[in-house]
């Protein structure tokens, strides 16, 4: 079964099956570059 950070970062519950790292590069992604 494959997991999208997206659908893992919108489920608290979904997030211990993605990895760390694949969730801190999503968010510095989602977050406006200064």
């Amino acid at each position: 079964m494959e997991y999208n950070a997206d659908v893992c970062l919108g489920c608290g519950l979904c997030v211990t099956v993605c990895p760390v790292t694949t969730i801190t590069m999503q968010l510095r992604e989602s977050q406006p570059k200064t």
